[in-house]
């Protein structure tokens, strides 16, 4: 398929959603400014989920208000130079993403025991709690997910991406209820 057939399927497509790759001169920090640790706060209360290397909490960024997600693991627990090798791919790969249906990955910090992964804020959880607490989701609730998620997925392979862990779990739901993919340890170029 050539340039021009894409860009027409793309203009009969209304779920397909312009987003982009951020080059190394396109950064969060001209949008945000540089963010450091002080610049957080953490709300302690607020354990957002837990995953294989480490846990996600929701924080507060100090000069603006905005809530955040912070994705901390433990540098032991990342030790291996294969884990670690995924784990800079994933970040590597995340940070380039900019699209309605991708949770943001701002910025990535590290101290002496803590690697923090800082991401957009998902205030209504994942679709797997989603989906539990209804029991059922209608035909249009399903297709409206749905929909969102092959748009997220169509602008990964668009781009060269697979993501490969596409699951309830690792698809976030904001205050707008627009579905955003999240957690790219499995994603390869």
């Amino acid at each position: 398929m050539n340039e021009s057939e894409v860009r027409r399927i793309e203009e009969r497509t209304p779920f397909i959603k312009d987003g982009y790759l951020i080059d190394g001169r396109d950064s969060i920090n001209a949008e945000m400014g540089s963010i450091t640790l002080k610049d957080i706060e953490f709300v302690k209360s607020a354990k957002l989920g837990k995953g294989s290397y480490g846990e996600v909490e929701q924080g507060i960024l100090k000069r603006t208000g905005k809530k955040i997600a912070i994705k901390k693991i433990d540098k032991s627990s990342v030790a291996n130079k294969k884990i670690k090798a995924t784990l800079m791919r994933e970040v590597q790969i995340h940070k380039k993403l900019k699209h309605e249906n991708i949770i943001r990955l701002l910025t990535s910090i590290e101290d002496d025991k803590y690697i923090y992964l800082i991401l957009e804020f998902a205030s209504k959880g994942n679709l797997f709690y989603l989906i539990r607490n209804k029991k059922t989701l209608t035909e249009d609730e399903a297709f409206y997910f749905f929909i969102q998620c092959c748009a997220g997925i169509y602008f990964l392979h668009k781009n060269g991406l697979i993501h490969r862990d596409i699951k309830p779990e690792n698809l976030l739901i904001g205050d707008d209820n627009i579905l955003k993919i999240c957690d790219f340890g499995w994603c390869v170029e």
